[in-house]
């Protein structure tokens, strides 16, 4: 075993290097000037123990790892990948905030992307490429919710032209029975004094004959267009204008 620097006792790795307090540079530098050789290589034939193990409990301010690729173009400046088979439960990428920090004014978030690109229809903040034929491709629980929003899409655009602030598009041939879009209440629970909506459309538009609040295209020759089935109505309304 090897100790470098300041370490005070027997070296606790093959090769300890130890800073320290009052050292006044950083405990280690890689400096690589070769353009096509890997600066740091790790080959670990770890089973059961961490490969990479960061603890950072004193960080307050500062970023606990920082990542700068300014030069990027086809590259990523982070890429996981697994090619493994194995049918256990388990995650690709797991982020975890295990500490309440949840505050009404200060913004404590769990992944913030902040995506600065501007025009280009090709371009994504934000994308799922899932080769799966059943599950679910992406999931929200939010089962301790009162008060708050499960999903809140919000623009104060003022240039908007076509645009949508959530679309669902189904371009497929299938005939099975689908839904392109569904919402679904589970429970029975309603109230007399308290309004329990399944979709509500708030539509502040004003003036303008072209304005809709809630339109149907259709090219259907034959079915139904729009169906509401009340058929256990008994004291209600089925449509109220």
């Amino acid at each position: 075993r090897v100790s470098i620097g300041d370490s005070t006792d027997a070296p606790a790795a093959t090769l300890e290097i130890a800073n320290a307090s009052d050292g006044g540079v950083p405990l280690l530098i890689l400096d690589s000037n070769d353009t096509d050789k890997m600066a740091l290589h790790i080959d670990a034939a770890n089973i059961d123990a961490d490969v990479v193990d960061i603890e950072a409990d004193a960080v307050t301010t500062a970023n606990v790892i920082d990542i700068t690729a300014d030069g990027l173009t086809s590259g990523a400046a982070l890429n996981i990948t697994s090619t493994s088979t194995s049918t256990t439960a388990g995650s690709v990428v797991k982020i975890a905030a295990t500490g309440n920090r949840a505050h009404d004014s200060n913004a404590v978030v769990g992944l913030d992307i902040d995506f600065d690109s501007t025009a280009g229809t090709a371009a994504r903040a934000f994308r799922i490429d899932s080769e799966q034929t059943t599950g679910i491709v992406a999931e929200l629980s939010a089962d301790a919710l009162t008060t708050g929003k499960g999903v809140n899409v919000t623009s104060t655009s003022n240039g908007l032209s076509g645009a949508n602030l959530l679309y669902a598009n189904a371009s497929g041939t299938s005939t099975d029975a689908y839904s392109v879009a569904k919402i679904v209440k589970d429970h029975a629970n309603l109230s007399d004094s308290n309004a329990i909506v399944g979709l509500d459309i708030d539509f502040d538009g004003a003036a303008g004959t072209a304005g809709r609040a809630f339109r149907i295209d259709s090219e259907q020759t034959t079915g139904v267009v729009a169906e509401i089935n009340g058929d256990a109505l008994t004291t209600g309304t089925g449509v109220d204008l």
